[in-house]
Formats: C-alpha cells, structure tokens, sequence
C-alpha cells in the first residue's frame, strides 16, 4: 500500500509539473486520468472500504462541500472474518489524509469544527461522523465519515464529483475517485498505515 501512495505522488508530481509549463491566463487543466486505487483494500486484518457519496447533501441534510468547505467520505473500517488482533480506529488520532490526483493533501477535520449553518445539518453529520473504537468484524461494520477540508480556502471547490483546484491562472479539475485516504489504526499497541482509493457512490442511503 505504501507503493501505491508513493506512486500517486509521484505522477500527481510529473502531472502539476507539466501543467505548469502550459500557463496561460485562466487556463483549465484537466489532470490526465490514471487507473483509480483500490477502493477497497486489506492492511493485515484489517479490511478497508472508502466512498464519495454524490447526493450526500441529501444523506446529511446539507451540501458540506458547497456551505461549510469540506469534503465527506465515508469510511468503513472492520476486521478480516480470521483476524486474531485487536484494533483500534481512532479519527482524532490516525493522521487522516485524503490525497487529491494532484498530489495536494487534504486534512481532516473535527466534525465539532464544522459550521453548517443548519441545526439539521449539523446534526446529522454529527450522527454520521466516525468515533474512536474498536474494530468489530467486516460483515457487521458500517460507513462512519469523515470530514476532510478543502483549503487553503478560495483555491479549492467540489463541483460534483470533481475537486478544482486554483494554483495562480491554472485551474486543475481532479477526480474524487482517483484520490487516495490515508489514515493509521493501532494494532496490537502498535501504529500501522492503511491506504486505500475512493469509489463513487449514487445511493442516498448509507451502506
């Protein structure tokens, strides 16, 4: 997993680079699309599975990216059915990351910090939002988000699926579902890395 997320920095490097040289004013740069990580992956005994819901304005009752400028993915996080070890995720703790296809690397916020301007909105995100706990089995764990913020603000803006990403005159649109989250659990006492893509999800309802 560890290759995987050098690899997506390393083109998302050679991309910006190449668009950089193409400057002119207002340019639109689309970053040239390359095969999506694995939206579900193993780290160990641990089983991972990312998505961007499309209508999560209304699953959570607001559009998070447009009012309050973050970025919700859903996480679902669980033990292999033969695990023997003992595993905690804890979001507060684990370093959350979600990498853009551009290499820019988006932090993750506390849902606490996250003004909605709606009681109901941020009700629900607040349901929705992942706690520290341990790990139950894959077949019994559900999606929990996590929020991400896209700044620095005014450079960054989600237009459905896609996230464009203002640097000078160059505007580059980069696909949600060729970023990659990554995130760290405690195993045993001890801290391990977990990567995994991020899958596109039309479902109104949480899985």
């Amino acid at each position: 997993m560890r290759f995987l997320f050098l690899t997506l920095l390393a083109l998302a490097a050679c991309q910006g680079s190449g668009s950089r040289g193409a400057g002119s004013a207002s340019a639109v740069v689309r970053i040239e699309r390359f095969p999506s990580f694995p939206a579900e992956a193993v780290a160990g005994d641990v089983v991972v599975e990312a998505r961007f819901y499309r209508d999560h304005a209304t699953l959570l009752g607001v559009d998070l990216a447009k009012v309050s400028g973050v970025v919700p993915i859903a996480l679902r996080v669980g033990l292999a059915l033969d695990a023997r070890s003992k595993v905690r995720f804890a979001p507060e703790e684990a370093g959350l990351k979600l990498v853009l296809a551009d290499g820019t690397v988006l932090a993750s916020v506390p849902v606490s910090t996250i003004s909605t301007h709606s009681k109901r909105g941020t009700s629900r995100a607040t349901r929705a939002a992942a706690e520290a706990a341990w790990l139950v089995e894959w077949n019994r764990a559900a999606d929990e988000f996590v929020y991400f913020a896209l700044e620095p603000e005014g450079e960054l803006h989600v237009r459905g699926v896609e996230v464009a990403h203002k640097t000078g005159d160059i505007v580059r649109t980069l696909d949600l579902d060729r970023s990659l989250v990554a995130f760290d659990v405690e195993i045993d006492g001890e801290r391990a890395p977990v990567r995994v893509g991020v899958k596109l999800d039309n479902a109104s309802k949480k899985r």
